[in-house]
């Protein structure tokens, strides 16, 4: 199949021309918003209790 023929069977079914500016952005804001997500589930998180020498051991 060639280029064109590609093309024109993706932009039949809905896709939109982005720019790689437009694209870049859109990257970036992603990045930052699954950054702030990661960051409030971290938040979220009990901290881990430190295991004791006793107990290590025993394991």
């Amino acid at each position: 199949m060639s280029n064109l023929n590609e093309q024109w069977t993706v932009f039949a079914q809905g896709a939109l021309r982005v720019s790689a500016c437009e694209l870049e952005k859109k990257v970036a804001i992603t990045k930052s918003d699954l950054n702030q997500m990661s960051q409030q589930l971290q938040m979220g998180k009990p901290p881990l209790c430190p295991i004791d020498n006793p107990t290590l051991r025993n394991l």
